[in-house]
């Protein structure tokens, strides 16, 4: 393992929680990176030819790898489907809703939605559902206003639930009894990832940040991870990970592309100046430690536009190659 990433791996820590941050009243748990291990090489084959495809996803039960193409010839552009083993390629649909990262699963039923209805999130328990709602005219982003809404599925009655300045929903959390959003709840006020209640609670302020950006839960809710850049405090940018709960905060240095694998698995690629390889980490947020699963070469070919997804199992990733293309499937273990 070169030094490079070992000095890496020690540096994954927690900060000082996200000053000023009253809302957060327990230190962050350390990051623990394990002692050095010899670092495999990646277990990877091409799933595509070259040119095809984009925006990969994983369905829910890690069956089948979708992605949108437009095929050439009398085949209509649409979202397709394969075996993440390779083999025949099938037309999943011809909607486009919901990619890259389909908030509903194509096997899931219709739901009857406002035509407005964006950002589609279903509860855990698949009963309830949110969506946002927002003018499409261009306005700057911290001044955007959405509507959020949710309704059970059983009645289809949609009932409005806050509206968001500089924010949108983020999802549920993991008991299915609060939304978690962005933004400020109110003119002027704080800013950052909140849990909103639907009983009509107080919100709690899971993390303030001017411009929390691409906020994901893990599978089951129990965790959102977001970054932050240019906050006036410099000590505050980066990767944060933060309980839905609020009891919990832990955090990477520096920017990174993440994704969850399954819960408690936390997959990332960290923006280092100078590198040329990429290297992905994972981190358990169970025990805090950290582990570098693929040194220098995780990604043969190279990442391109960020679209990489990891398989519900967390045992498999699938990346669109910036070198001619195709689609690529990694092998964790």
């Amino acid at each position: 393992m070169s030094a490079t990433i070992l000095a890496l791996a020690g540096c994954i820590r927690a900060t000082a929680a996200l000053p000023p941050a009253a809302a957060i009243s327990v230190t962050p748990t350390p990051l623990i990176p394990l002692e050095p291990t010899p670092v495999p090489t990646p277990s990877s084959f091409p799933l595509t030819e070259a040119g095809c495809c984009a925006r990969p996803w994983w369905s829910a039960d890690g069956s089948q790898i979708l992605f949108v193409d437009d095929p050439p010839g009398d085949r209509p552009l649409g979202v397709y489907a394969l075996s993440p083993d390779g083999g025949e390629i099938s037309l999943a649909s011809l909607s486009l809703s919901g990619v890259p990262l389909s908030p509903l699963d194509l096997s899931a039923p219709a739901l009857d939605l406002p035509a407005a209805a964006r950002n589609i999130r279903l509860s855990p328990d698949a009963e309830q559902v949110a969506w946002s709602e927002g003018s499409t005219e261009p306005v700057n982003v911290d001044m955007r206003r959405r509507s959020v809404w949710a309704s059970n599925i059983q009645d289809g009655i949609p009932r409005r639930r806050l509206t968001l300045i500089g924010g949108d929903l983020i999802g549920w959390a993991g008991d299915g009894k609060a939304l978690v959003v962005s933004g400020r709840l109110t003119e002027g006020g704080q800013g950052g990832v909140w849990r909103v209640p639907l009983d009509g609670g107080p919100p709690l302020l899971l993390a303030p940040g001017e411009r929390p950006r691409s906020a994901v839960l893990s599978p089951s809710g129990e965790w959102v991870a977001f970054y932050l850049a240019f906050e006036e405090v410099p000590a505050r940018n980066g990767v944060w990970i933060v309980r839905t709960s609020g009891d919990s905060v832990r955090s990477l240095p520096g920017l990174a592309s993440y994704r969850w694998g399954r819960e408690g698995q936390f997959l990332f690629v960290p923006y280092t100046v100078g590198r040329i390889g990429l290297t992905l980490l994972e981190l358990d947020l169970g025990t805090g430690e950290t582990t570098v699963l693929f040194d220098e070469d995780a990604f043969p070919g190279g990442i391109a536009s960020n679209e990489w997804s990891a398989s519900p199992a967390g045992d498999r990733i699938v990346y669109r190659s910036a070198a001619d293309g195709r689609l690529w499937v990694i092998h964790l273990g």
